[in-house]
């Protein structure tokens, strides 16, 4: 099956939506279909290629989807791609590699927790780091948000621990005398 996943024209101004759209797709992932994004960057253009694999080799492919590689492709649909998806599904793998011959550009790979993959082929070394800090970031900063959270219950808990000890230490005085 060749379906589209998107219907309108693709431009700056329908990036939010088709990022949605891939996000949604990987949202319904399961252990027994494996979804591969595939990204390949090259003169200028970024070739999107999508498809769900089911355990028993069945491939339903979505058209491919071309874009213009520009300024506006990096920042506002390719790292913004990159952020929503590691927010809303599960990675447990991210890395870099260098898949072909050409040692200025290498291949930034996401596998999900469901053993889905999103490879974006083509990117300077430098803007694959980029990618993989944008995630660090975001890693660290749910990291730093829980353990705040859990400093703040912790903190609560010993206060009230000690509050009790008070209160039972007032209590046993005061049968005392």
């Amino acid at each position: 099956m060749n379906s589209s996943l998107f219907s309108k024209t693709l431009n700056e101004d329908s990036y939010s939506e088709y990022i949605e759209k891939i996000i949604n797709v990987f949202r319904l992932s399961s252990k027994e279909s494996s979804i591969l994004l595939a990204l390949t960057i090259k003169d200028y253009t970024c070739v999107i290629k999508l498809s769900i694999i089911g355990q028993n080799g069945e491939k339903e492919e979505f058209c491919d989807t071309t874009f213009k590689c520009d300024e506006v492709f990096y920042k506002n649909f390719l790292d913004v791609l990159v952020e929503k998806f590691t927010e809303n599904v599960t990675v447990t793998t991210k890395d870099i590699v260098d898949l072909d011959d050409d040692p200025s550009l290498v291949t930034f790979r996401l596998i999900t927790i469901n053993n889905d993959l999103v490879s974006i082929d083509g990117l300077t070394n430098d803007h694959a780091k980029y990618l993989l800090s944008l995630i660090e970031g975001e890693r660290k900063d749910k990291l730093l948000a829980s353990s705040n959270n859990n400093v703040g219950a912790a903190n609560l808990n010993i206060f009230l621990l000690v509050l009790v000890i008070v209160i039972i230490f007032f209590i046993v005085l005061f049968l005392m005398t």
